[in-house]
Parts: C-alpha cells; structure tokens; sequence
C-alpha cells in the first residue's frame, strides 16, 4: 500500500511511504523490505524494489531509498 505525502507533490517528483503489505520478503523480514543493506535474500529485496518502482511509475535504477535510523538527523535528496 502506497501512502503519499500532498507537501510532496510535485511536478518531477515521485515519492511514497509503503507499508510492510506486498512484499515477497519472508521470516525476520516478513515484508515489502527494500533495505539493501539489510541481511534479507539480495533477489527477495530487488524484487520489492521492483514493485515499489513500478508502483511509483520510476526506473528501479533511479528508486533512491535512504538508510533509515529513528533520529532527529535529516537528508535532502
């Protein structure tokens, strides 16, 4: 399930926040998990990846993901 944020729409801009639904991901990482730097089966996370991209409508070489830590830190891609 694809969430979208209404600050972030914008032309040349697509983005999405996904829920764990939809993945083919299995035990500890029962999910749509697209963490490459995650411990999950490399072709289970490039496969979420595709899904995800495909969801957005943006070539899976151009899908940027940010390493994700719960901090106050910030990125701008």
């Amino acid at each position: 399930m694809k969430l979208e944020a209404d600050a972030l729409k914008m032309d040349g801009l697509r983005h999405g926040f996904f829920t764990r639904r939809g993945g083919v991901s299995s035990g500890l990482y029962d999910s749509l998990n697209i963490g490459l730097g995650s411990n999950d089966a490399r072709d289970l996370v490039l496969e979420n990846r595709k899904r995800v991209s495909d969801q957005i409508g943006v070539d899976m070489a151009r899908l940027v993901s940010p390493f994700q830590i719960h901090s106050a830190d910030v990125i701008a891609v």
